[in-house]
């Protein structure tokens, strides 16, 4: 299904160390270590909405995009990591945006040709908070585009800040006990001897 495709007025809602490596939501395999990806379930402002709230004034809903009628709109973006062990984490964030952006966005994704579509690139406003950085990162402007990618219509990317701090998330490598903590640590178990295990979803 097209990353742009949802559904009106639905509703979502975001620890421990886990020591197993989770299955993907979508097809049960096993997350690779190797390249690790998590995904935030919701804007922050959206996340703090009472569940009534939600229901109430979210009126368009999907994994990518998500539109309410009280605190604007906002789209997935993926921010890469760097890690010092030579990996990127990769988190599905999602960005703040105005409405002429969304439109843009939605026009792009359900008419635009693949060439157009290539294209894309935005500013916004970066809608989560993320440890270790905490809420420092929280509204700062980033700008993403479409980067070079295997998979067809990938999702857009943040390539850049004028934020110090996401500046710094995005140029600088990490070190991989100091950023995969909490629910993420299981891709601490990462053998650089195994070979990738691609995952596609």
């Amino acid at each position: 299904m097209a990353w742009w495709r949802g559904r009106d007025k639905s509703s979502g809602a975001g620890g421990a160390s886990s020591p197993s490596v989770p299955t993907c939501t979508c097809c049960d395999g096993a997350l690779d270590p190797g390249d690790p990806r998590f995904n935030l379930p919701l804007p922050d402002p959206v996340a703090n909405l009472s569940v009534r709230d939600q229901e109430t004034h979210i009126t368009f809903l999907s994994d990518f995009m998500v539109a309410t009628d009280i605190i604007g709109a906002f789209t997935r973006a993926l921010l890469p990591v760097p890690l010092t062990d030579g990996r990127t984490v990769t988190f599905g964030v999602w960005v703040s945006i105005d409405w002429e952006t969304y439109r843009y966005i939605s026009e792009l994704g359900r008419n635009g040709s693949d060439e157009e579509y290539s294209t894309m690139r935005f500013d916004g406003l970066l809608a989560n908070t993320l440890e270790p950085w905490g809420r420092k990162i929280l509204r700062a402007e980033v700008s993403a585009a479409i980067a070079d990618s295997p998979f067809d219509r990938p999702t857009p990317q943040i390539s850049s800040s004028a934020h110090a701090t996401v500046a710094g998330m995005l140029s600088e490598a990490w070190a991989p006990r100091k950023v995969l903590t909490g629910t993420r640590a299981w891709a601490l178990q990462y053998d650089t001897d195994a070979p990738p295990v691609p995952h596609r979803h």
